[in-house]
């Protein structure tokens, strides 16, 4: 059985999803949305579009209706207004299963400014 990890919402997933309705491919998506504002996922460098990326999940579910979908999302990242943090939460009334955890840098990706004050917001959003 192939379990498909660290999946981007593009298109080409559109033709793995029927597939999943046979045997050999289980019907799990692990998708690393991030975030549900698209100001905040360009801001991210994310390619992926949030209003486009529910009208996909809806597309896949009625495709293959015991698709489960894990994905993890990031709040407090630098410049998240309050209102995109709102957008965020709209958003994840959807998945199926949620994980949250507090923005940091990594040596792979420009490192952002990150003073005590936005330090101490991923922590307090970092508990949803």
């Amino acid at each position: 059985m192939v379990r498909l990890h660290y999946v981007y919402p593009y298109p080409h997933v559109d033709q793995i999803i029927a597939l999943m309705n046979e045997e050999g491919v289980l019907p799990y998506l692990d998708i690393p949305f991030q975030h549900g504002s698209p100001s905040v996922l360009k801001r991210m460098r994310r390619p992926a579009h949030a209003e486009n990326t529910l009208e996909r999940i809806a597309r896949w579910r009625a495709e293959c209706p015991q698709l489960t979908i894990r994905s993890t999302f990031i709040v407090g990242f630098p410049g998240e207004s309050e209102a995109e943090f709102e957008e965020l939460l709209a958003w994840l009334a959807m998945p199926s299963s949620i994980g949250s955890g507090a923005s940091s840098t990594r040596r792979s990706r420009a490192p952002w400014p990150m003073d005590s004050v936005i330090r101490y917001r991923s922590a307090e959003r970092g508990t949803l």
